[in-house]
Parts: structure tokens; C-alpha cells; sequence
């Protein structure tokens, strides 16, 4: 979310040469989305989940899976019963208050085939086991002291008499995610986030509301990816200690339910190598020294096998993006005294992007845009201005 603030920041130096979208909350054109961040666009990023208004995209088909047969008295009680007698949250959190709360959420746990539901629901129980410390914790430990506001965010400004810690079963945070799950469940998350402590149905709520509208999109490339779309910083080293918690009930969870776990870019776990690689003939190695053959195995990255080739190119001229005037706004932002304003130059980054045929044009002339003004977003963090 921060890094949402860093591009809005951005988009002030580079609206004129990179960013064709708007933010108005949103006021969108028609036949564009107001995105749950408030951009206007047309395609999945926009269209997709949390879209707020405009031409939003209908939710997938359902199939018919009962999430009440598959999270049994057992499998639920199976989980409060190894928290201590003593937590606040055994009598809080209840199968009856999940229940409730998955009838305001049709599409959750119900969604391709039985097997993809099952995984689902043991994805979801495992991150709120690790979350909760198996339905122990109601609010986060020494939550109060921490910050949770993000000054940037206007649309959902902090209440300074109201900390906006985590609560409930995925231990809620930050004033951009109980403003708008206030607004979509019925309850004022800035100037209201404890009724997240005190109403099962509410926590349970905004659980699922996180979940549909950030991390289910992101199942299909595997449990890994869910992990990231929680807390990315434990992720590429951040914490193996909490990845490898929430992978352990994950994959026990998959096993209660009878389901092989699937956890990166939907090969089964049990049917995966990774002996760097040695993988069996026509399969490739990715580069997290794992077999397959589908684009997360044989796309970027690839060490050995039928590695797939570069995607095609489009006809953007990554130059006629990045002007003079593009680039000198962002240096010209920074102290006159900085080393890096004679050391970086857009003629050293065109030599450099000349190498890399690829960068800034793949896909449309939109999508080159946006990745041009990722690129120099982070480029912009990392360097400062």
C-alpha cells in the first residue's frame, strides 16, 4: 500500500509523460472502472476485484460446493481446541459467526473445482491459524503501540484518537483497509475499527472481505502467492520463520481435507523437484529450482530445459516516453549537492535500456507506460529524488 502512495506521489512529476489514468475517487470516464484504489481504467487491475464502480467486471461462476460440509464442527473445533483454555478468542470466534459471515461472500471457497474450494478454505485457515495463533488472539499483540496510519492516504484519513492495528481473524491493519472494508461490510472502519474486536461476524467479515478482494485473485499461482498478498515483507527471505508457520498449516490443513496442496504456480507439491534441477525431459528448471512446464517454470527466469522465448515486443519507443523533461523532473526534485544528479542521466539509462529490448514494451502502449512508471517509481524510493 505504501508503494500505492509512492506512485500517487510519482504521478505529480510524471503525469505528463507516463500515466494516463486518474484519480478522483474516482469520477471515472465511461466505460472506465474505479479501481479499489482509486484509478480509472478498463482492464482486470481496474474491472476486477474491489472495483468500487463504472463497468466492473462480473464475479466468476460458483460451482456446488457447501463450505459448511467442508468446515465441519471438527475441522473448526480442530483448531480452537490447541489454543490455550485461556485466550479470549475461543468463545469470540465461532464456526457459526464464519458461517454467517461466507453467506455475504458467495464466491468464497466455491470457485472451480471441488478440489481448488478445498485448497482455498485450507489456505485461508492456515493464514488465520498463524494470524491468531489458532483463534487465541482477537487483537494484535501490543497493537496500541504501534502506527498504523498512513498520512497519505486522504480518502480514508485517521481518526487520531483511533488506532487501526490488527484485529480479528487475518488481524486487519491500516486505515486503507478498515476505511474501505467499513464501507463495503456497513460499519465506520475509521472512526469505528474496534468493532472488528467485538462483534464475531464483523471480524469474520472483514477477513473475507480482505481475502476476496486481495488474495484470491492470486490462488491460482500457488499458496506462496497468498502468503505475499498478506504480508509480502516475510517473503524472499523477509521472515522463513513465519512462511514456513503458514506452510505448515496450510499443507495440514490440504491433508484434513483430503487435497494434495499446491503450493506455487498450481503444481501439486507432491508431484514437484527441486534437486537444481535434473528435471525430467521436457521440463524446465525455474528459478526456484522447481519442474514444470508452464510459463512460472519455463518463463523468466528459466536455468535450463524448453525455456520459453522473450514475449513479443510492441512499437513503443521507450525514448519517446522518457523525455528530457520526464526524466529532469524527477532529478530536479533532489538537493543541488546530491552525487547522483551528475552520476545518473537518461542518456546512460537509454544506453542501458538498449540492451534490454524487452523493458517498457510488452503489451499494449498502456501497459509499457505503466511499467515505465513502476520502474522509475521504485527507482525514485530507492535513489531518492
Amino acid at each position: 500500500m505504501k508503494t500505492v502512495s509512492l506512485i500517487l506521489l510519482l504521478a505529480g512529476v510524471l503525469s505528463a509523460c507516463i500515466l494516463t489514468t486518474t484519480a478522483q475517487n474516482c469520477g471515472c470516464a465511461p466505460g472506465l472502472c474505479c479501481s479499489r484504489f482509486g484509478f480509472c481504467g478498463s482492464d482486470e487491475a481496474y474491472c476486477g476485484a474491489g472495483c468500487q464502480e463504472g463497468s466492473c467486471f462480473g464475479p466468476p461462476p460458483t460451482n456446488d460446493v457447501s463450505v459448511a460440509d467442508i468446515v465441519t464442527d471438527a475441522f473448526f473445533d480442530g483448531i480452537v481446541d490447541q489454543s490455550d483454555s485461556s485466550c479470549e478468542g475461543r468463545p469470540f470466534y465461532s464456526r457459526a459467526a464464519f458461517l454467517e459471515a461466507v453467506g455475504n461472500y458467495p464466491q468464497f471457497g466455491r470457485v472451480g473445482s471441488e478440489d481448488d474450494s478445498k485448497r482455498e478454505i485450507a489456505a485461508f485457515f492456515a493464514h488465520v491459524t498463524h494470524e491468531t495463533g489458532h483463534f487465541c488472539y482477537i487483537e494484535e499483540i501490543n497493537g496500541p503501540s504501534r502506527d498504523y496510519c498512513d498520512e497519505d492516504n486522504t480518502q480514508y484519513p485517521c481518526n487520531p484518537s483511533k488506532g487501526y492495528y490488527g484485529r480479528g481473524p487475518i488481524q486487519l491493519s491500516w486505515n486503507y483497509n478498515y476505511g474501505p472494508a467499513g464501507r463495503s461490510i456497513g460499519f465506520d472502519g475509521i472512526n469505528n475499527p474496534e468493532i472488528v474486536a467485538t462483534d464475531p461476524v464483523v471480524a469474520f467479515r472483514t477477513a473475507l472481505w480482505f481475502w476476496m478482494n486481495n488474495v484470491q485473485s492470486v490462488l491460482g499461482r500457488g499458496f506462496g502467492a497468498t502468503i505475499r498478498a498478506i504480508n509480502g515483507m516475510e517473503c524472499d527471505g523477509g521472515n522463513p520463520d513465519t512462511v514456513s508457520s503458514r506452510v505448515r498449516y496450510y499443507t495440514q490443513y490440504c491433508d484434513q481435507l483430503g487435497v494434495a496442496p499446491v503450493l506455487y504456480s498450481g503444481i501439486l507439491s507432491t508431484t514437484t523437484t527441486a534437486q537444481n534441477c535434473g528435471c525430467a525431459p521436457g521440463l524446465c528448471c525455474s528459478r526456484f529450482g522447481f519442474c514444470g512446464s508452464d510459463e512460472a517454470y519455463c518463463g523468466t527466469g528459466c536455468q535450463e530445459g524448453p525455456c520459453f522465448g522473450p514475449p513479443p515486443t510492441n512499437d513503443v519507443s521507450v525514448a519517446n516516453i522518457v523525455t528530457d523533461a520526464c526524466f529532469d523532473g524527477i532529478v530536479d526534485q533532489s538537493d543541488a549537492s546530491c552525487e547522483g544528479r551528475a552520476f545518473y542521466t537518461r542518456a546512460a539509462f537509454l544506453e542501458a535500456v538498449g540492451k534490454y529490448p524487452q523493458f517498457g514494451r510488452v503489451g499494449s502502449e498502456e501497459d509499457s507506460r505503466r511499467e515505465i512508471a513502476a520502474f522509475f517509481a521504485h527507482v525514485t524510493h530507492e535513489t531518492g529524488p
